[in-house]
């Protein structure tokens, strides 16, 4: 575990500590905020770095590397800042303001996803490897926090698995929501893995569905959502795609990687075991759902 460091002073620039990533590095960002350095051991920094640059060869829109060195017995990288506020930032303020997201910040989003998506898609492949999906989102996590469901869920991964088999591969982000999403880029890749199309795309439009609309949960309430016009947008703009011959319609498939996802939120919420248990709540209410071959897309729906 690498200690805690206030400052950083790189070429006469100060990095001052922002926060913990949890593949292990240190965020730190530079006085104006134009500037962002990830520390960590030598070993995490040059697999990050190497991921980094295979995405933005392949075109993704991500933050350009401006430097990379080592500092102490560390190593670090610096790279350029894709806007001043995530898009969560800016869609809370604009809830707050008018109840609502603005058009002119909703196209926003989808131009970015759209950038994103595009560049995703030329990473198509088959078949999906289910051994990384299980990793990604934590489906072995969710075995050890709930045994009391174990054959519950070791049914619901069978019957994903089966729903997504003619599914293509992609380069997923993982954590695809408008806190990762910046009015120039995507950032913080650290939750990535290899699986099915459309995750990350279920993932940029199903967030507030996880946050409780309680304002005791503090930095864990609902801060904002989109509107039913919005949702159906989205969809219509991504929702059709064609892939060996075929096209597929996300709605279609939208159970399987909700649930999917459903497993990435609920995992790992220790250090906050109010939102571990409302989340537990929620996550087991799917799993009913789910098995019973009930329509996620429209409880997703129905409950924002």
């Amino acid at each position: 575990m690498i200690e805690d460091i206030n400052e950083i002073k790189i070429d006469n620039q100060i990095f001052s500590y922002l926060d913990d990533q949890r593949n292990g590095l240190k965020l730190y960002v530079n006085k104006n905020r134009s500037q962002y350095l990830r520390l960590g051991n030598v070993e995490i920094i040059d697999k990050e770095i190497a991921l980094h640059q295979q995405l933005i060869s392949e075109g993704f829109p991500i933050a350009k590397i401006i430097k990379k060195g080592k500092w102490q017995d560390l190593s670090y990288w610096i790279e350029e800042s894709l806007g001043e506020k995530h898009l969560a930032d800016l869609f809370a303020d604009e809830y707050k303001a008018n109840g609502c997201i603005t058009e002119k910040t909703f196209q926003l989003f989808l131009t970015i996803v759209e950038k994103f998506q595009t560049t995703q898609f030329k990473t198509l492949k088959i078949p999906i490897n289910w051994d990384k999906v299980y990793k990604g989102v934590g489906f072995g996590d969710i075995l050890k926090e709930l045994p009391q469901y174990k054959t519950k869920l070791e049914t619901s991964w069978t019957n994903m698995c089966k729903e997504l088999e003619s599914f293509p591969a992609v380069y997923c982000h993982g954590d695809f929501t408008s806190h990762n999403i910046l009015p120039l880029g995507v950032i913080d890749h650290e939750d990535h893995f290899e699986g099915p199309f459309g995750y990350d795309l279920i993932t940029a439009i199903t967030p507030a569905y996880w946050f409780s609309a309680d304002s005791s949960y503090g930095n864990y309430a609902r801060r904002s959502q989109f509107s039913p016009t919005q949702k159906e947008e989205f969809f219509n703009r991504f929702g059709i795609f064609q892939y060996g011959g075929k096209q597929f319609n996300l709605k279609d498939y939208f159970s399987p990687l909700f649930f999917l996802k459903a497993t990435w939120w609920s995992v790992r919420n220790f250090k906050n075991p109010k939102m571990q248990e409302w989340r537990y709540q929620k996550y087991i209410y799917l799993l009913e759902k789910y098995l019973e071959k009930g329509d996620l897309y429209q409880i997703w729906l129905e409950s924002e």
